[in-house]
């Protein structure tokens, strides 16, 4: 059986409209949902902010950068440790190169003075990362109001790449 509105907008259930009811549709487009209130400036920063918070975490997530040894690498926290273990293996055992892995998955030949340059380059990529983090904190901190707060362009496209 269909649902029709009384006149103090109390759903009921009918066989037909009655005098005086309104269908759903008819209830709806007479009685719209009020406008929710704007958000506070703090309300707006605390909700960039978390937006910051996971672009940041995402752009951390998913780090690649241009390598100097000709080929794109992840830069990342677990591509630092990788290119660390390399480092430690081939210091070890003396052996002059080894295979790496480029983001790209294809395998590369590289040398110590490679890997260690490599390491650098995650590193900067991470410094980079956050300077930008730093940089649209900032600019959320300072905004004037809710509506600017809201309109920063939260983007690590680019960084350190």
């Amino acid at each position: 059986m269909p649902t029709f509105y009384s006149p103090e907008g109390n759903p009921e259930i009918w066989d037909a409209c009655p005098e005086g009811y309104s269908t759903p549709e008819a209830w709806a487009a007479a009685h719209p949902a009020p406008e929710p209130e704007p958000p506070t400036l703090e309300e707006a920063r605390a909700v960039a902010l978390a937006r910051l918070d996971a672009a940041f975490s995402a752009a951390e997530a998913s780090g690649k950068t241009m390598s100097s040894a000709g080929f794109v690498i992840d830069a990342t926290e677990r591509s630092n440790r990788d290119i660390d273990g390399l480092i430690i293996s081939l210091e070890a055992t003396g052996a002059p190169e080894t295979t790496f892995c480029a983001a790209d998955n294809s395998f590369h030949t590289v040398t110590l003075d490679q890997l260690r340059t490599m390491r650098l380059e995650v590193i900067r990529h991470g410094q980079a990362l956050y300077a930008r983090k730093w940089e649209l904190r900032t600019a959320i901190e300072t905004a004037a109001s809710a509506d600017a707060a809201l309109a920063v362009d939260i983007d690590f496209e680019g960084v350190g790449a």
